[in-house]
Order: structure tokens, then C-alpha cells, then sequence
């Protein structure tokens, strides 16, 4: 009865919190729509920011065709929210859209060179499990195999390593060293 009760509690005060945020919501509907709507332009500005580069083309299309999409209908739903809720004059409209320009265009540049750092390391890892001879099993799609044959499953995941278990072999390990995120060290297999 006392486990029931507690999660009554828990959930009762989950439902009067939804209840109160939505009657705030109401209230304030008007700024949080102009505050969604230019959310969703820094959006499509961030994305076309972000997709214009190596890739092919129909990716690009179609990425860039969805950021213009979303520059567009938050730049319309902004300005008619805007005008008809706050009474907001045309040049301070423009003003924002600019400002919301360039934090989108920023934010997606800042994104695409992570981007292009982390497409960077995994062809790096890619090419260095060839070298070692890692590649995937036959037999499991959770497994890779080294070039003895010997079936590998990830153990453990760590920021240092990745370490694996020997499938069917007691007391065997395999660990590729990681520098951030890019593998540098293939162990072999290690007795425990």
C-alpha cells in the first residue's frame, strides 16, 4: 500500500505540473509561437549551412530544398504571428530575420566542421581495421573476425578503447587503443 501511495503522489504532482505548464502556455501562446517559429528559421538556416558540401547531389537537393522549406514557413508564420499578435512593425521583422540568419548560419558552420571531423576519424578507423585485418563476420552481424578467423564481440566500450571478448575461447581479450574517438592500437589476442 505505501509503494502505491508513493507513486500516486509522484504521478499526481506529474499531472497538476503538466496542467499548470499548460495553462502558462495558453496564456502565453502568442510569444511562444513567434519564439517556435524562429527557432524553425535558425533551423533551415542552420541546415543549409550545415548540408552544402560533400555530398551527392540528390542529398544536397533534398537537404537544401527542407532548409528552404523551414526558412520559409518561419519567416511567413514569424512575420503574420508577429504582426498580428504584437502589432510589430515591417523593419523590426527584417531585423530579426537577419539576426535569426546569422545565428542559424553560424551554428551550422560550427556543426559542419564537426562533421567533417568525425567523417574524417571513421574513415580513419576504417582503413585502420583493414590494415589489421578486422573485418565483419559471415556468420553474426554482431561479430568481426581478425585475420586469424578468430570471432570478436565488443565487451566494452570505453573513451580509451574498444575491448573485446573471443567467441568460444576462455580467457581472451582483443583491444583496439582509441585516441580520441580514432582508433591508434590493435593488441591482438591477450590472455587474461
Amino acid at each position: 500500500m505505501i509503494e502505491m501511495l508513493a507513486r500516486s503522489a509522484v504521478y499526481g504532482f506529474g499531472a497538476s505540473f503538466g496542467r499548470d505548464a499548460y495553462k502558462g502556455a495558453k496564456q502565453a501562446s502568442g510569444a511562444i509561437t513567434v519564439l517556435a517559429v524562429l527557432f524553425l528559421t535558425i533551423w533551415g538556416y542552420r541546415g543549409l549551412a550545415r548540408n552544402i558540401g560533400n555530398r551527392t547531389r540528390s542529398e544536397v537537393i533534398a537537404r537544401v530544398l527542407g532548409s528552404v522549406f523551414a526558412i520559409c514557413a518561419g519567416t511567413y508564420l514569424s512575420g503574420s504571428v508577429a504582426i498580428v499578435v504584437f502589432s510589430v512593425t515591417l523593419p523590426w521583422l527584417v531585423g530579426v530575420h537577419i539576426v535569426s540568419a546569422i545565428v542559424g548560419l553560424l551554428w551550422g558552420r560550427a556543426q559542419k566542421r564537426n562533421d567533417e571531423t568525425s567523417a574524417e576519424i571513421e574513415l580513419s578507423n576504417v582503413e585502420f581495421m583493414e590494415a589489421n585485418g578486422l573485418h565483419d563476420s559471415p556468420f553474426d552481424a554482431d561479430l568481426i573476425e581478425d585475420g586469424d578467423g578468430n570471432r570478436l564481440r565488443v565487451k566494452e566500450t570505453r573513451d580509451d578503447a574498444i575491448v573485446f571478448m573471443v567467441v568460444g575461447r576462455r580467457g581472451l581479450r582483443a583491444v583496439i587503443s582509441l585516441d580520441s574517438g580514432r582508433m591508434v592500437e590493435y593488441s591482438g589476442l591477450v590472455r587474461l
